[in-house]
């Protein structure tokens, strides 16, 4: 491949990348925009309404302010899990695919991803930890 088309094969990529997080921004705006028109309307409109209903309307339903101290670690160690292993499993593929097989290479990217994967592992079992202390004191 020459230069021109690794060049554009990465804008592309980038490009579709760029495409989804925006798509996916735009969807939960657009999400809170019709809650809150909704709301305005029913106020508006004076009569009398369900306050129970107004109440959910009106509440913050961002589920990371819901989750428990336990699910947001989880929710962290697995962001960390991700980023980790596919940045190793990028590097070993590299490391392969030179004409000399960089070693090097290979050695950092499954340092990566075992350092990815027990990172994980441990954040797991610090999420087992705090979730069944939240239980006891609950009961």
């Amino acid at each position: 491949m020459n230069s021109a088309t690794v060049g554009f094969t990465s804008f592309g990529f980038w490009l579709a990348l760029a495409l989804i997080v925006i798509a996916i921004i735009w969807a939960v705006i657009k999400k809170l925009q019709m809650r809150h028109t909704l709301t305005l309307k029913l106020l508006e409109r004076g009569q009398d309404v369900d306050p129970e209903l107004l109440a959910r309307l009106l509440a913050n339903d961002n589920p990371r302010l819901q989750k428990s101290v336990a699910e947001q670690h989880r929710d962290q160690g697995g962001l960390t899990y991700i980023l980790f292993t596919i940045a190793g499993l990028t590097l070993v593929v590299v490391g392969i695919l030179r004409t000399p097989v960089s070693w090097p290479l290979l050695g950092l990217g499954a340092l990566t991803f075992l350092y990815g994967h027990f990172s994980w592992l441990q954040t797991y079992k610090e999420y087992l930890r705090e979730k069944a202390e939240e239980k006891s004191s609950r009961d």
